[in-house]
């Protein structure tokens, strides 16, 4: 289940990095700077572009830690094709998704919570394409050495 989502456990953890301003703001611990220029060598400029359309719309929720550590296990539970038993991610993201609607509630109130809950998904359903994208475009792709 995780290997199906690490790409998108990639764009969630890491959004805040990738900037309004189109730039990337990830270092390695060696201090190598993974600018957009490497991103679009790696990833080709079409990937990269809506890597960052999607970071925009994640950072754009204004979520707080708490709800942001709620939206990680909801999206590894997302279901698709790949897996043979869907019962059980169904039911644990059915959990993971009451409780981040009750920490939003909590957090903004009835009504705001109810509205950021569907924007949240809304942005979550972003990744499907993009993680398609990934795995057809880039996650088999072989770097010549």
């Amino acid at each position: 289940m995780i290997l199906h989502r690490s790409f998108d456990w990639y764009m969630l953890k890491y959004a805040s990095l990738l900037h309004d301003n189109g730039e990337c703001y990830i270092l390695s611990p060696d201090g190598f700077q993974y600018t957009r220029r490497w991103m679009n060598t790696l990833y080709g400029v079409e990937m990269v572009d809506a890597m960052f359309k999607f970071s925009q719309c994640f950072r754009n929720l204004n979520l707080t830690e708490s709800e942001y550590c709620l939206i990680i296990p909801l999206q590894m539970c997302y279901t698709d094709s790949t897996m043979k038993d869907q019962d059980i991610p169904r039911m644990l993201r059915a959990c993971y998704l009451y409780a981040l609607y009750q920490e939003l509630c909590n957090n903004r109130g009835e009504h705001e919570g109810k509205a950021i809950c569907s924007k949240v998904l809304q942005v979550l359903d972003l990744l499907v394409p993009l993680n398609e994208f990934y795995e057809k475009n880039v996650g088999s792709r072989v770097l010549e050495t």
